[in-house]
């Protein structure tokens, strides 16, 4: 089997949009009209889930697959796995324990993405929805601060139209603030925001509060600041250790900035903090990329963010590059920056927990689970995506649409209404709800729960699954566990599937995980393949 490069390329921004779209586009290409939904058709920038996970910082949440024809236009949801496959004897990744692996569709959501899309200037890789402020001097401060003041209060006015009007809102466990560079904000925006999510949510007393910062746009009183308004978690676009590498992307910050930044976070005492990485970036060799790692691991993040960089239509990289040519890393060379980032940060005490992740033990990013896990959440700000009651609604990328969707909310008064006009896709009915489970389940380091699917959705289309993934686990790039993350061998789950046994299958397998990293790289093809095996509704 050819390798073919799907791991991600997501940043926490754009992650629920992102994983919205990549749900839309791989269900189109394998199942007939009938089960197809029409899921957000606007990719937020990088702020839901995946950015709305993390990609921004260059990775999009979503990779395609390089050599596949069949998945030219996939693209993947971003975002990494626990330990090899022989798991014995270690704790599940927190928040991937079974029972708590879904939530009900009728349930409110518990956590919130806020999209701010400021920017010094886009970057050449960088198709999300930003707005570009350029740099601060008293020439264009005044400039700055009003059009930062005036999306704030139509930000603002959307949390308040929405949740208002809700009967009880859930207190948030979650709260996720990507962009853009959320860090240009001044604190004083971002602590009004989390004081309306407060005043008509609350929180939980454990929530996690992340913000997406860039070096270069903070300083120590600034991330002070940030500290007290709530925020404890921070995730730092790092994206390179290497200063033409980070010219040659069109950051804004320097390698010198990336010290300095790290500095302050150590400092202060943050321990919640994670660093992204792009890789296979324009001249990237596997040396270069290994010593990014080092000094990754040698700074001690909680947490570590890999994205492959993806060369998307109407950036600057779109126009000047193409995927796998010169001066781009070919696949394999993409294939072995994708092991190595596995195999040094495993080797480092980093649970590979989802397949573009690592986190230290209790450091997992709770935010992007939730979209992992395929629940719910609230998406507010340009571009945003929310997933609320079985819908997914986009909001508009461009500013005066925006705006004017939140004058509408106001005006109507009644949120259902007004997002409407907010790309609103119809209730996902059973068959694509379980196709997102399956996309988004095989992302993390336990897999598909196959309790859960049987429950949910039936044994019969839990046979199927299983029949579908059989030629992956007999090749090793699948791998079933018992309750406990053991591998097992393949010849129970085929027992238990050639006896038609519910009972058997429930008792002794839990979960079919992709190995890492081998069957994390060619997750597309796996997935590909699997929906091609399911029944066609």
């Amino acid at each position: 089997m050819k390798t073919a490069i799907s791991v991600v390329a997501m940043a926490s921004a754009s992650a629920s949009s992102k994983c919205a779209a990549f749900c839309k586009q791989t269900r189109r290409s394998h199942f007939n009209s009938t089960l197809r939904a029409q899921l957000c058709t606007q990719r937020s920038s990088f702020s839901d889930v995946n950015r709305q996970h993390n990609q921004h910082r260059p990775g999009l949440l979503f990779a395609s697959s390089r050599d596949s024809k069949l998945h030219e236009r996939i693209v993947y949801v971003h975002s990494s796995a626990h330990s090899e496959l022989g798991l014995e004897d270690k704790k599940p990744p927190l928040g991937l324990f079974r029972d708590d692996a879904h939530v009900r569709r009728n349930e409110l959501p518990s956590s919130g993405y806020v999209h701010l899309p400021f920017c010094k200037r886009r970057c050449f890789y960088c198709d999300f929805a930003i707005v570009a402020v350029g740099e601060r001097n008293t020439t264009s401060a005044a400039h700055i601060d009003s059009t930062m003041d005036s999306y704030v209060n139509s930000l603002c006015a959307e949390v308040v139209a929405t949740l208002e009007k809700l009967p009880q809102p859930s207190p948030l466990k979650t709260l996720f603030f990507g962009g853009g560079t959320p860090s240009l904000l001044p604190a004083h925006h971002l602590s009004r925001i989390i004081e309306i999510f407060d005043r008509i949510c609350g929180f939980h007393s454990n929530a996690e509060v992340s913000i997406e910062m860039d070096p270069g746009t903070f300083d120590r009183v600034k991330m002070k600041e940030f500290l007290n308004c709530g925020v404890n978690r921070i995730s730092l676009g790092v994206q390179a250790f290497n200063d033409d590498f980070l010219k040659a992307c069109g950051r804004s910050h320097g390698l010198q900035d990336v010290y300095e930044a790290i500095d302050i976070i150590h400092d202060l005492g943050v321990r919640n903090w994670s660093l992204d990485l792009i890789s296979s970036l324009p001249h990237q060799t596997v040396e270069l990329w290994e010593e990014s790692l080092r000094k990754t691991i040698e700074l001690a993040p909680a947490h570590v963010s890999v994205y492959d960089l993806q060369i998307e239509e109407g950036t600057k990289f779109g126009t000047w590059y193409k995927p796998g040519q010169h001066p781009l890393p070919n696949e394999d060379n993409s294939a072995a920056f994708y092991r190595l980032a596995s195999s040094l940060l495993k080797e480092a005490g980093y649970e590979h927990y989802e397949i573009s992740n690592y986190a230290k033990p209790g450091f997992q990013c709770r935010h992007n689970l939730v979209y992992w896990k395929n629940q719910s959440y609230y998406g507010f700000g340009l571009g945003a995506t929310s997933y609320v009651n079985g819908k997914r609604l986009s909001r508009p990328r461009k500013w005066k649409e925006y705006a004017d969707f939140v004058d509408l909310c106001i005006q109507q008064k009644q949120q259902k209404s007004a997002e409407l006009c907010a790309n609103e896709d119809a209730m996902e009915n059973v068959v694509d709800t379980l196709c997102d489970t399956i996309m988004l389940s095989l992302r993390l380091a336990c897999g598909l729960d196959l309790h859960y699917i049987s429950r949910t959705f039936g044994y019969d289309w839990c046979s199927c699954i299983c029949k579908g993934l059989m030629p992956f686990i007999k090749s090793g790039h699948a791998v079933v566990l018992d309750s406990n993350l053991k591998s097992m061998s393949s010849d129970v789950l085929s027992e238990a599937i050639s006896r038609g046994s519910a009972s058997l299958l429930e008792k002794d397998i839990m979960f079919i995980r992709l190995a890492d990293p081998e069957g994390f790289l060619l997750s597309n093809e796996i997935i590909s393949s699997l929906f091609s095996a399911l029944p066609s509704g």
